[in-house]
């Protein structure tokens, strides 16, 4: 013969708060989880604000704003930075290669800035790199242009 105790006995929702430790267990799991996705987040946070920030800092005046960010929700509700930019401009300054090599050393400065530059920022800079080499090819001809003339007085 086998005994069934009284359901009063058994810990149930009403005793425990929840049904059975299986669930407890379960959103143990989903906490950590949560914390665990959590932390990422505010890991990733940190490294693209520091990221965009160098970015922002060598661009000086050739930065056309701020960083703007991309962001993802958080468990907890807030929002976290996962990804960005600092828009700049590489438009060749017309009639000034001084200039143009001036702003596009810069925005390549700024491009390669982070210690851990992405894969835009690398195509960035070989842009940068190849206006520099346009602008000190204008700089060498009006260079050249200037020296063949000679001044009489």
């Amino acid at each position: 013969m086998s005994y069934i105790a009284p359901i009063s006995v058994i810990p149930g929702p009403l005793e425990s708060g929840h049904p059975c430790p299986f669930c407890q267990s379960a959103e143990k799991k989903e906490a950590a989880g949560k914390d665990k996705v959590l932390s990422q987040l505010k890991k990733r946070d940190q490294e693209v604000r520091k990221h965009e920030l160098a970015h922002l800092q060598k661009a000086g005046v050739f930065a056309s704003g701020g960083p703007v960010y991309e962001y993802e929700e958080g468990p907890d509700g807030c929002s976290y930075a996962v990804g960005g930019h600092v828009p700049v401009s590489l438009a060749e300054i017309s009639g000034n290669p001084k200039a143009t090599l001036e702003m596009a050393k810069a925005v390549k400065a700024a491009a390669l800035a982070p210690d851990d530059p992405s894969e835009q920022d690398l195509r960035v800079a070989a842009q940068a790199e190849r206006l520099i080499q346009k602008a000190r090819t204008e700089l060498a001809k009006t260079s050249t242009l200037y020296s063949s003339f000679s001044v009489v007085a």
